[in-house]
């Protein structure tokens, strides 16, 4: 199988070495219009990872309804809204690519158009916003873990203007790293190819510095926070039993937030593993030099697109599951069902210190005070 395309993260380049002298060959307009993709490539795709990202997109759209609601306030749910943004545009850039990659053009103009949307927007594009969704979620994990740990410290390193400069300096990272991205990928002749630079050692360098940096560590760096959680949790406990023999109902609510949290973060780890492995750099000690364009590879990197997408795709499953708030916002916001109104609601906020109540109007300034301790994973 010739020219076979990376996976939307992937980096290496996996095009045959010669890619660089085609600019002698004549451009061969029948070539262009056979897409090549084993069967079961198709199947994954068009039946399993389309449908996928169409729910992903639909789910992110109902986060940002749910987030934008005014009771989610303070700098995990900015995070979150941020992370929802940016998994929503990645989720709409990957979709058109199930279709494009695995279906055969009509015509020479609709095999170009193909071409330039995985050499200039697909590979360039999705690779720059999967960096800042992973970037986002070691950030809003280490926030987590710090708000846990030092509560009355978070509302100092994560205050709103702190919260919005990191994530601003999120995306130039995600950009500076992903600037060869933008400059390696060409279309030729209704083909994707690539430039010169792609087969240089300098190249293979930065492949292997991003593989590192952006999959390998940040999976290390979860892992490790989520034991960290846990064995906050652990703590909390032995204490809350130690003195008050149980655990409140406002440490029962965190708890059940950091919960989340490293469930998104478990998530994240097991839906990035068969991408780290399935890196060619990688992959070549399990299916050898010349086994990456065959059959067991390029099912290798669909189940790995497919797993990678979950992570995109299912965090509002894990927020409704997870989060009371959130559950009740769902219940009211998007299916319109009112709550049965209650004497007394209690709600904390982790990162301010305050615990307010509310035992008459909903409209009052104090029903708008709730929980903010809630985080995400990728």
């Amino acid at each position: 199988m010739e020219d076979p395309l990376p996976s939307y993260s992937s980096l290496e380049d996996v095009f045959p070495s010669n890619s660089s002298n085609s600019s002698n060959i004549t451009c061969d307009m029948e070539a262009a219009l056979v897409a090549r993709f084993y069967p079961v490539e198709r199947i994954g795709y068009l039946y399993i990872l389309f449908p996928l990202t169409i729910i992903g997109i639909l789910f992110n759209i109902f986060n940002l309804i749910i987030f934008f609601d005014k009771k989610f306030v303070g700098p995990t749910y900015l995070y979150l809204k941020w992370l929802a943004v940016v998994d929503l545009i990645t989720l709409i850039i990957l979709s058109p690519y199930c279709i494009t990659s695995y279906t055969q053009p009509r015509h020479f103009q609709d095999a170009e158009g193909r071409s330039l949307y995985l050499s200039h927007v697909f590979i360039p594009f999705a690779n720059t916003f999967a960096t800042t969704s992973i970037l986002i979620t070691v950030t809003v994990a280490i926030q987590r873990l710090v708000g846990i740990k030092k509560p009355m410290s978070v509302k100092l390193y994560f205050e709103k203007r702190r919260v919005v400069f990191s994530l601003v300096l999120i995306l130039l990272i995600a950009l500076t790293i992903n600037t060869p991205n933008f400059i390696v990928y060409r279309t030729k002749c209704g083909k994707t190819d690539v430039s010169v630079l792609a087969n240089t050692p300098a190249f293979r360098v930065y492949a292997w510095f991003f593989v590192i940096t952006i999959r390998i560590l940040p999976i290390i760096i979860l892992t490790v926070t989520n034991a960290l959680l846990l064995h906050a949790i652990k703590e909390a406990n032995a204490r809350a039993a130690k003195i008050k023999g149980s655990v409140d109902r406002q440490q029962r609510q965190e708890q059940m937030v950091t919960i989340m949290l490293i469930s998104v973060v478990s998530l994240f780890i097991i839906g990035s593993l068969p991408f780290v492995f399935g890196y060619p750099g990688i992959a070549q000690l399990f299916y050898g030099e010349d086994g990456l364009g065959k059959e067991p590879y390029k099912t290798h990197t669909m189940i790995a697109n497919i797993t990678e997408t979950l992570i995109y795709s299912c965090s509002f499953v894990l927020y409704t599951a997870f989060n009371t708030d959130f559950r009740a916002t769902v219940r009211t916001r998007l299916f319109r069902i009112q709550n049965q109104p209650q004497s007394t609601q209690h709600h904390s906020d982790m990162h301010g210190g305050r615990s307010v109540k509310n035992s008459e109007a909903p409209t009052q300034e104090a029903e708008l005070v709730h929980l903010v301790n809630s985080t995400n994973n990728r």
